[in-house]
């Protein structure tokens, strides 16, 4: 753990520092050195703000190594490179001049800054989206030891794939995070079925050791959606809620954490995600005409289904997993 302290704190910090960055040369590209032109000028600008901010609130997650992070660290990353090769792109001209190349010592422009930090900024970044995607595991939760009995139960073990949707789910999670069905519970000694209320095996008598992880996990995400910050970040961090929620068998809970997310947030796209989520919960869980109202909806504000309403639709009436 020291191991991995040692090097998130380099990485949150060069992902803060790159995020005032990207605000700083959104305002230059676009609103002092009109790059983009005037009628793209301030939707570009108020874009890549919010991309700046979502990269500043990257580099706190990445310190901290929030538990089930990494996918919206990577998502985040790949926006992030993406702005840097605009920004590179669009100030290129003011570095590489018929006259020579132009060093920022020798320049007072904000553009020939902008080009070189971003510069090295990609570099960096680049090296650390490819380590960071290449170890989820720190931002997952540690396996159970002796020595940690507050981590996930060694004496029950959930199954490694979701019955229903078939994505890869942990040990110590109670329901899939992806559709929200209920996944089984064995014996970690005998591997024989156990139910929710069973505080010790019929097959074998080992004890049942409830995990109580999950529920540390909710309660830090549930802490982040009271903390002030922007509404697109709120949405992120009650999205979260919601994944740690349904791993910790709480559905309900979970399809009202994804309302607060869908409610927060301006992007359509990132709504009807999670309209969709929300009615794959609903569907398995015995609320098969909310589901489809939510779909409704989802399909109303994305007409192309990039989400994929119709396919959870088509799922609706299939046996589900208790």
């Amino acid at each position: 753990m020291a191991d991995k302290s040692f090097l998130l704190k380099p990485m949150g910090a060069w992902y803060t520092v790159g995020g005032l960055i990207t605000i700083m040369s959104a305002a230059v590209v676009s609103l002092i050195e009109f790059k983009l032109g005037p009628i793209l000028a301030i939707p570009a600008f108020i874009l890549l703000v919010l991309l700046g901010t979502m990269e500043f609130s990257a580099g706190r997650t990445i310190r901290r190594s929030e538990v089930g992070s990494w996918r919206s660290i990577m998502t985040t990353s790949g926006a992030t490179l993406l702005s840097r090769l605009l920004f590179i792109y669009l100030l290129f001209p003011e570095v590489f001049t018929r006259r020579g190349i132009v060093g920022f010592w020798e320049s007072g422009s904000l553009g020939v800054w902008m080009f070189y930090l971003n510069l090295i900024w990609l570099i960096g970044e680049v090296a650390f989206t490819i380590y960071l995607y290449f170890h989820p595991d720190f931002f997952m939760l540690e396996e159970c030891e002796g020595d940690r009995p507050d981590l996930a139960s060694c004496a029950v073990r959930s199954a490694s794939e979701c019955p229903r949707c078939h994505e890869v789910v942990e040990t110590w999670w109670q329901s899939c995070p992806y559709c929200g069905t209920k996944l089984p519970r064995t014996c970690a000694g005998c591997g024989g079925e156990l139910s929710d209320v069973m505080a010790t095996c019929p097959a074998c008598g080992a004890e049942v050791v409830q995990s109580v992880s999950m529920a540390k996990t909710v309660d830090m995400f549930r802490k982040l959606t009271e903390e002030n910050a922007l509404p697109e970040t709120k949405a992120v961090h009650y999205a979260r809620l919601a994944e740690a929620l349904l791993k910790n068998g709480q559905p309900q809970e979970a399809v009202a954490a994804y309302r607060q997310a869908i409610a927060l947030t301006a992007f359509p796209r990132k709504r009807t995600n999670f309209m969709v989520q929300a009615a794959r919960i609903l569907a398995n869980t015995g609320y098969e005409a909310e589901a489809e109202r939510l779909l409704d909806e989802a399909m109303a504000i994305d007409p192309a289904d990039v989400a994929g309403a119709q396919t959870v639709r088509s799922e609706i009436g299939r046996p589900a997993f208790t």
